[in-house]
């Protein structure tokens, strides 16, 4: 059920742009002209409403035309996608229709342009085989066409040539985009059943990410040069003299809309790091227990707090006991540099080297 038609002239209406007035005025005018067509298939037209008021287009009769019938959720993500293209400065329309070179048809739920750019934006409501969505994306780009898939079903491929996110949340409530990790030693099935998520937010907010070029193909240290780093910091009582001090519990790097967690002992052998650690915690947070000890447990020296009072060490092993908590001592940005690079990939290969699709927040 269409939220376009097309005027006796091929002008296309759509229903989300006419004010209650107009759409009355347009449907009366209808039922004396039969003059509005579908763009599918050119049949005649009549006007409709959903049971929530949402202004649609459907067929008069039914006939031949092979278009899928749409609910009400497809119709509502088609309508927001057109919303926020226009908001970001993209001429954007639904149920636009297109070729190949070889004259391969496609129609796309929404089309938006920008100059010479095209982006397609499907909802795919429905459950899709891969390799569908990867024959219809490859058509897309013959035609000189970018594809953005907002995909129901999870489980998706997550590949450089599909940029695509789940459809999370409900019409009442909102719909959120939920984008998926990578990893190329999952199957599909696992894939489908994978329960977390690397970045959910309103769907609104990815189109406008994906349209404003915020998300990026890559590793998250190719794609990414800002961040921000969290400290937190917990009161440890110490079991030897008693006397309380203000240790670090850890530190959350933000990169790329993900939180990635630091120790001190991550930062052991990065002196800059440290150095720019060390200059931006509070005045009132007291620096001389920081320091490099040896411990004997790890049979090695490393960065670490240390009891005000007596010097005993608070092992890296034992912090997270203090995450509970723990609140946040400060908060600064970064720049991706050598140093926070090297960190990441010594500590984190497992997890982040894997080249997959990444939000950039907005600055």
């Amino acid at each position: 059920m269409p939220l376009s038609c097309l005027d006796e002239n091929g002008r296309r209406i759509q229903a989300f742009d006419l004010s209650p007035d107009r759409w009355q005025a347009l449907k009366s005018e209808n039922q004396k002209r039969r003059h509005l067509k579908m763009p599918c298939c050119g049949s005649g037209v009549v006007l409709k409403k959903s049971r929530r008021a949402m202004c649609f287009f459907a067929h008069a009769r039914v006939g031949a035309c092979l278009t899928a019938d749409e609910g009400e959720k497809h119709r509502a993500l088609k309508a927001l996608a057109v919303g926020v293209a226009r908001e970001c400065g993209w001429q954007a329309e639904t149920e636009v229709s297109g070729s190949t070179s070889r004259g391969e048809i496609w129609r796309a739920d929404v089309l938006a342009t920008k100059g010479n750019a095209k982006v397609a934006i499907e909802v795919q409501w429905s459950g899709q085989v891969d390799e569908e969505t990867l024959r219809r994306q490859d058509r897309y780009r013959r035609s000189g066409v970018r594809g953005l898939w907002l995909l129901r079903q999870p489980g998706f491929p997550v590949r450089q040539d599909l940029p695509a996110v789940c459809i999370g949340g409900t019409l009442d409530d909102g719909f959120h985009a939920l984008l998926p990790y990578r990893s190329s030693r999952m199957s599909q099935k696992d894939r489908r059943e994978m329960a977390g998520w690397k970045s959910v937010l309103p769907m609104a907010d990815f189109i406008r990410a994906a349209l404003s070029k915020r998300l990026r193909w890559g590793r998250i240290t190719d794609v990414s040069t800002e961040g921000e780093v969290e400290v937190f910091f917990a009161e440890a009582d110490c079991k030897s003299c008693g006397v309380v001090t203000d240790i670090i519990v850890r530190l959350d790097l933000l990169l790329a809309g993900q939180r990635i967690d630091v120790s001190l002992l991550d930062l052991t052998r990065h002196a800059l790091l440290i150095e720019q650690l060390r200059r931006q915690l509070p005045a009132s947070f007291d620096l001389s227990h920081l320091k490099v000890r040896h411990s004997r447990t790890r049979q090695e020296r490393y960065l670490s707090n240390g009891c005000l009072g007596c010097d005993r060490l608070y092992g890296d092993f034992f912090l997270p006991g203090y995450r509970h908590e723990a609140s946040v001592a400060c908060r600064y940005p970064i720049r991706l540099n050598e140093d926070w690079s090297k960190l990441i990939q010594a500590h984190y290969d497992w997890e982040y080297d894997e080249e997959e699709w990444w939000l950039i927040p907005e600055r």
